[in-house]
């Protein structure tokens, strides 16, 4: 006889690149996959961003870059089925520079 015993394979957390207009907040789904599946997952931020803060529950989140700022910002999380932990996953996000115009006048001489 033989006898099978299951094992929890780890969920798998998914590493994401986005981006968001300057001073605009971007809502972010965190995504996942998990082999065994049917088991409720939890969400945990690993790292907050550096440049900005993050609001809501995972998988849905809501990044609002700090006021003023353009450039790159990451945070970084992770999924548990209950059993065990995923590997650490990185959300970069790459927040666009202020639009800039300039006007230009027409100057009489005289």
């Amino acid at each position: 006889m033989v006898t099978v015993t299951a094992v929890n394979d780890a969920p798998v957390a998914d590493n994401q690149s986005v981006s968001t207009p300057y001073q605009t907040d971007l809502d972010i789904t965190l995504t996942m996959s998990d082999v065994d599946g049917g088991s409720p997952v939890t969400w945990t931020i690993v790292d907050s961003p550096q440049h900005g803060s993050l609001t809501g529950t995972g998988p849905n989140l809501t990044y609002t870059p700090s006021a003023g700022y353009s450039g790159s910002d990451s945070f970084t999380f992770k999924v548990n089925d209950g059993g065990a932990d995923s590997n650490i996953a990185t959300v970069t996000i790459t927040v666009a520079s202020q639009i800039t115009y300039t006007i230009l006048l027409p100057v009489i001489l005289k």
